[in-house]
């Protein structure tokens, strides 16, 4: 059985909404192929990812087992959410360059998702989600 809970007044604002500390908790490519088996894989070195979102920034950290080390790779960068479509567009600065990259998101049951192609996975559509363990700011 499910529960609802009626807030009076609420208004939904996925910018408010999505601030908070995110960890993975699910990987799927193509929606297909369940790959969640990866985070767990080489002593749960995947299972470390999380993304930190604060009113103005956003911080990814990713991992790979490469060379039999889990090596981190930490994205930073400013973010807007555009209104009403679900994506949102990250700012961020490497080697000198301005990157601009846009990523499709839903946020619902305390599950936050991103999709994008991966250029690596043959342009395969890659979901990662991250669940409500988020710590307010």
């Amino acid at each position: 059985m499910q529960t609802a809970t009626y807030h009076k007044n609420y208004q939904y604002d996925p910018a408010k909404e999505i601030i908070g500390t995110w960890y993975i908790h699910s990987l799927w490519r193509n929606d297909i192929y369940n790959y969640d088996k990866d985070l767990t894989d080489f002593s749960g070195c995947r299972s470390q990812q999380k993304v930190v979102i604060t009113k103005d920034s956003i911080t990814m950290y990713q991992y790979r087992y490469t060379k039999n080390k889990c090596r981190e790779t930490v994205y930073k960068g400013a973010y807007e959410i555009s209104a009403g479509l679900g994506i949102i567009k990250v700012r961020n600065k490497i080697r000198g360059k301005v990157n601009v990259g846009l990523r499709e998101f839903r946020l619902g049951n305390g599950t936050l998702e991103f999709w994008g192609l991966c250029k690596w996975l043959s342009r395969r559509l890659r979901k990662m989600s991250f669940t409500a363990k988020k710590k307010t700011f």
